[in-house]
């Protein structure tokens, strides 16, 4: 008996994304660039404020970047989505937030993720 698409020890069943990297980017390391992120956008608010050249504007990109960086380089390797759940709205939500909320979205994503493995 022919084993059924998705059911080969080789292939999965569903892919993570097309083209995107298995998840392989541990919690630790996850910190370690929200951290980054963090820090430099709060460098770019102080140095945009105190040279008083573009503030809003700078600090406005400088957090979007950062939450694009995040989305595109940590969530994605951070996290698997289920199956089942992996519609549009709920990827497309949970990366949105992610992006406009990065600061607080990061940090408890990856304490949840502690939760799990330790607990």
């Amino acid at each position: 008996m022919e084993p059924l698409p998705g059911e080969g020890a080789h292939e999965p069943a569903v892919p993570h994304e097309a083209g995107a990297p298995s998840p392989v980017l541990r919690v630790r390391e996850a910190f370690v660039h929200w951290a980054a992120c963090a820090l430099a956008w709060g460098l770019l608010v102080l140095v945009a404020v105190r040279v008083q050249w573009h503030a809003v504007d700078l600090s406005a990109a400088g957090y979007l970047l950062a939450g694009i960086y995040l989305n595109r380089r940590v969530l994605r390797r951070l996290i698997v989505w289920h199956p089942q759940l992996d519609t549009v709205q709920n990827v497309s939500s949970g990366k949105l937030s992610a992006l406009l909320f990065w600061p607080v979205v990061y940090p408890v994503l990856m304490f949840k993720l502690v939760v799990v493995k330790v607990l």
